[in-house]
């Protein structure tokens, strides 16, 4: 009764952000701009765009997890405390025939944190642990025709991990050191583009900001507006390490277009200026985009694990393939709203060999289902919303011969909410709040996964509440 509450609680708490969302997007689309802009038909002229960006963060988690499958019911409760620093190189190359991204990412954490479970007696548990992971997603899409491309990328993840472990009753002292390899290469066909279209925004919130302060006697057409979203565009894509220097280019980039077309005209220069250095200093950049894509694809994988407690440790691996199909839509809907909506479906194939030479091993298919949607809300350059709903459906079907019993039904509804302050060109405050609810039917076997991390999402007879937030600064080197 109290899971089956949970579950009812959380999914009115979903649909509640999803019409509460809709209610706002519907209200904002009877409220035009003042003069009627196609966002959406804004290209994105040809880049190859760099950047370096290093990230702290401050977060805390707190669960709750409930075990149906035992008699009586297991109760757990769960929280940490954590700090992180990441630092990530990424970049994105865009041109008509091809859309590249490339990202390294290397961060640590150290989080500490308290465990309590209650059975018979209560045991209560202690633990520090460091972790470090580099990432690298190396994503290419060749576009042999306007609309339809072939893709493929390379997702490599690696971590490791050391920790400790004090328990009170009884009394143990526990270390631990592991290590993980996760590799995938998904191979796709599709149809149809998505273009990051932030830079015409970035150009309408400071043609407001001119107009408003008389600079501009009249809105700019949109063949201006495109053209001065692409100058901008343009600016950003040009690496001066020199800061300083960057910047002065930047901005007079934006004031040979003002002359150009003969809007740089004004009574106070000094006003025209600090409202194009304040809108170009205080943005966002390639944050919205616009466009559809359909996709199939494979996707082969692999994850590898070694655990070390004691002498000589454990190790671990899980191969297999997907084939699934993908959707995803992206569009403005105006200056302030945007809406995303995605869903893919497939079915995985997953070996675990236990002992080759015995011929144990572990095998079964997992189909899937998924959809997603989220919209955001940009009320000036500087600030961004984002909230979104998403739901996961999965089925593990086990081979008759497996070592352990599987076939059973996993659902998991989640929301989240995000917001994101720029502080200066450089700097900016993100901070988040994450929900999820996890279900999975009550038969017997499976062993216990406690995340989404493959091969397991979950394992049987579990139902259970996660929720958590986070804190972060962002500073962009370049």
């Amino acid at each position: 009764m109290k899971t089956t509450t949970t579950f009812c609680r959380f999914a009115q708490a979903a649909l509640l952000i999803i019409f509460l969302l809709a209610k706002s997007t519907i209200y904002s689309q009877t409220q035009p701009d003042s003069t009627d802009y196609d966002y959406a038909a804004f290209r994105f002229p040809d880049i190859d765009r760099k950047a370096l960006n290093a990230q702290f963060g401050l977060s805390g988690n707190a669960a709750q997890i409930l075990r149906h499958q035992q008699t009586p019911q297991t109760e757990n409760h769960q929280s940490i405390f954590e700090n992180n620093l990441n630092l990530s190189y990424s970049r994105f190359r865009n041109t008509e025939k091809l859309q590249a991204l490339r990202l390294v990412s290397f961060g640590q954490s150290l989080f500490s944190g308290r465990t309590k479970s209650v059975f018979s007696v209560t045991t209560s548990q202690r633990f520090t642990r460091f972790n470090a992971n580099l990432v690298i997603n190396d994503q290419h899409r060749h576009y042999y025709e306007p609309q339809r491309f072939w893709e493929y990328q390379l997702l490599v993840a690696t971590t490791f991990e050391k920790a400790s472990q004090r328990q009170s009753l009884p009394p143990i002292v526990e270390k631990y050191w592991a290590f993980d390899l996760n590799a995938s290469l998904p191979l796709k066909l599709g149809t149809g583009r998505i273009e990051p279209i932030d830079d015409v925004f970035l150009a309408k919130f400071m043609m407001d900001d001119l107009v408003e302060n008389g600079i501009l006697n009249a809105e700019l057409s949109q063949e201006q507006l495109f053209s001065l979203g692409q100058v901008m565009a343009a600016a950003r894509n040009q690496r001066i390490f020199d800061i300083r220097r960057q910047r002065i280019y930047e901005l007079t980039q934006l004031d040979n277009w003002f002359k150009e077309n003969g809007l740089a005209e004004s009574k106070s220069d000094m006003l025209y200026f600090t409202t194009v250095a304040d809108n170009w200093l205080y943005s966002f950049r390639n944050v919205r985009s616009a466009g559809e894509r359909y996709a199939v694809g494979v996707a082969p994988f692999a994850l590898l694990s070694h655990l070390r407690e004691l002498n000589p440790g454990v190790s671990d691996g899980h191969f297999g393939f997907s084939v699934f199909g993908e959707y995803d839509n992206e569009r403005p809907i105006n200056q302030f709203w945007q809406v995303e909506k995605s869903a893919r479906a497939g079915v995985e194939y997953l070996n675990n060999p236990v002992d080759a030479g015995d011929g144990l091993y572990n095998e079964w298919l997992r189909p899937f289902a998924e959809a997603s949607l989220g919209y955001g809300f940009f009320p000036n350059s500087r600030t961004i919303v984002l909230a979104d709903a998403s739901l996961r459906y999965e089925y593990y079907i086990g081979a008759d011969d497996n070592v352990l019993d599987f076939n059973y039904h996993v659902i998991q509804p989640g929301i989240r909410l995000e917001a994101t302050y720029f502080v200066n060109y450089q700097f900016r405050i993100t901070g988040a709040l994450n929900g999820s609810y996890f279900w999975s039917s009550n038969n017997t076997g499976g062993p216990v996964f406690p995340s989404s991390k493959l091969p397991f999402s979950l394992s049987s007879g579990n139902a259970g509440f996660n929720f958590s937030s986070n804190v972060s600064l962002l500073y962009s080197f370049f």
